[in-house]
């Protein structure tokens, strides 16, 4: 909020005032931002005013109208499309003519399958930020332990707003060892160099981005023939949710393998698109 008030020449006061925020909320509709994204936004305004005693300035009729507008004139169909397990055998497939090398297709191959059989978002597998507290900087080397079936430690989630974290637990795919994630994990580990930090790293030492995890996704779509543009990150968890709907698991199964708390978990079985 800060950068827009200098930018538009609005007094960087706090407590901010109400005008202030609703003026950086339409800003941010202007923009092309999501309503979802305006209300994180909003809500963190909103917490610091709470937490240094002021009056909170995001409380007001003004805001929840507006908030209610940009509700019914945003509406927009996730045009994003699932990795589902035949996609994902398919994707796995194709690796060794996007990878560089034979280590680079043992490093995608992991954190593919990875992504889909824990339903995973990229942030919490490679993060953005190794800075960052709370396990948002993405998996590291001791994250993980394998055995009869590998448990991932996962530390704060964007649904997990305590910072609790929890352990994933993946079964091996027995009838498909080409994308199994224990057998992937397994064959990356065995040629990824002995140093501590992220689990998924480059033979040079460096964590895999999120920006390398999507070209290469991008990069495998476009091999299959596939529109490239409707696959990203996210489609390995849309896709995941979408096999286990299609498989029969119950609503409330999908939400626990996904550690989903609300019903945006429908949102994510995409059953006619896949």
């Amino acid at each position: 909020m800060d950068k827009f008030r200098s930018t538009h020449g609005v007094p960087l006061e706090w407590p901010a005032c109400p005008q202030h925020v609703i003026h950086f909320a339409a800003h941010l509709s202007l923009a092309g931002k999501a309503p979802a994204t305006i209300r994180t936004y909003v809500a963190g305004i909103s917490c610091k005013h709470k937490l240094n005693g002021w009056v909170d300035p995001t409380d007001n009729f003004l805001l929840r109208k507006m908030f209610q507008g940009l509700a019914r004139t945003n509406r927009r169909q996730d045009s994003r499309l699932p990795i589902t397990f035949d996609r994902l055998q398919q994707l796995i497939g194709v690796l060794h003519t996007v990878c560089t090398n034979a280590f680079e297709r043992r490093l995608f191959a992991a954190v593919f399958t990875l992504a889909f059989f824990g339903l995973f978002r990229v942030s919490e597998i490679v993060g953005q930020d190794q800075s960052l507290p709370g396990g948002r900087s993405g998996l590291q080397k001791d994250s993980i332990r394998i055995g009869e079936d590998l448990l991932v430690t996962v530390g704060a989630t964007k649904t997990d707003q305590e910072g609790r974290g929890g352990i994933v637990k993946i079964k091996k795919v027995l009838s498909h060892p080409e994308v199994c994630p224990v057998a992937n994990l397994r064959a990356y580990l065995l040629v990824r160099p002995a140093v501590a930090g992220a689990l998924f790293i480059h033979f040079n030492g460096k964590p895999l981005s999120r920006y390398q995890f999507q070209a290469v996704l991008k990069k495998g779509a476009k091999a299959l023939g596939w529109s490239a543009d409707k696959f990203t990150s996210h489609s390995f968890r849309i896709g995941a949710a979408t096999t286990a709907a299609i498989n029969g698991a119950h609503l409330n199964t999908i939400m626990g393998l996904g550690r989903w708390r609300s019903a945006a978990v429908k949102s994510y079985v995409r059953c006619s698109r896949s």
